[in-house]
């Protein structure tokens, strides 16, 4: 794991990464990793064919030894870094909303079972980033993702980077979290999240999350800013494919935001998305995320639950 630069630091993030990692830059535009039980395709911004297209970055591709097909719709990916935002963006003026997906990435082999996607300088924000992807056995991916902001473009004081997860024709559409009703102030039960329509009701607060941002009213983009009635009380969630559970976990509730949408990756295809926000955030100062994936067979809700705290106990 790479360590934090200091604020204010105008040292590349690529070079910082080099110093405390061994890598090496890949050739080609996509890379397959295994172990255990799963197998992953790691993609950049190019398409590759046959199916996949262009512009949708992350993991290509999920399989398990128990379910061969792919978790993903092939045509676009899951973890994939869609928007850096800070709600000012509007359709038609000069902020790219997809700008992650716009500007090059480079894959850079870590070991084995590692890969990261690095992010020079995005042309419009200036965010640069590096997003780790390793594979531990059995089931799991581990994630690490790290964005230094390089330019003072964030009007509203805040960033937020948001990840799309596009589910291949699932059964069932939600997702599952432990939590309350807006306003309760303790208890917890396991929430279905299946939101009405796209960018409705969509994104899941935590109850540690501090305080809404500033409101953005009109903002194109509803399934990041449109929030529902409910608060999360652990910092993941779930969401079934055929006899499987794709489980997302997160090191860090007040700044982390689950979203759903029903039809986000077309008609029969939820997107099961998070986000990261940065609240004040410095220019120059690197900022860090720590995720799990779990891709297993389901067991059950409670099952879900000790696979987060055994995670934590981990981090410790």
């Amino acid at each position: 794991m790479s360590v934090t630069a200091s604020a204010g630091s105008d040292e590349p993030l690529t070079t910082i990464l080099a110093k405390h990692t061994a890598w090496r830059p890949i050739a080609a535009h996509h890379v397959k990793l295994s172990a255990g039980d799963i197998e992953v395709v790691v993609t950049d911004n190019a398409p590759w064919p046959p199916h996949h297209r262009g512009r949708y970055n992350g993991i290509a591709s999920l399989a398990h030894k128990a379910e061969p097909r792919n978790l993903f719709v092939p045509a676009y990916a899951g973890l994939n870094m869609e928007h850096i935002l800070d709600g000012t963006e509007t359709r038609g003026g000069p902020d790219p909303l997809f700008e992650p997906r716009e500007c090059p990435i480079q894959l850079r082999r870590i070991s084995d079972h590692s890969v990261e996607m690095y992010q020079a300088p995005t042309s419009h924000k200036g965010l640069e980033s590096a997003m780790r992807f390793t594979l531990v056995p059995p089931h799991y991916i581990d994630v690490v993702y790290e964005c230094i902001p390089r330019r003072a473009a964030f009007d509203n004081g805040y960033v937020v980077i948001f990840w799309a997860a596009y589910i291949n024709a699932p059964s069932n559409r939600a997702i599952y979290f432990l939590g309350r009703e807006e306003g309760e102030r303790s208890g917890e039960r396991w929430v279905e999240a299946a939101t009405p329509a796209h960018g409705r009701l969509s994104t899941h607060r935590s109850v540690a999350d501090p305080c809404p941002l500033p409101p953005v009213p009109g903002h194109p983009l509803t399934l990041v800013f449109n929030f529902s009635k409910r608060r999360y009380t652990h910092p993941f969630y779930y969401g079934r494919y055929h006899d499987m559970v794709y489980q997302v976990m997160f090191d860090d509730p007040k700044r982390v935001r689950f979203s759903q949408s029903p039809t986000g990756g077309g008609a029969t295809n939820p997107a099961w998305d998070w986000q990261f926000v940065i609240r004040d955030y410095k220019v120059g100062k690197l900022y860090r995320l720590r995720a799990r994936v779990a891709y297993k067979k389901f067991v059950s809700p409670d099952d879900c639950l000790s696979e987060y705290r055994r995670w934590r106990q981990e981090l410790r």
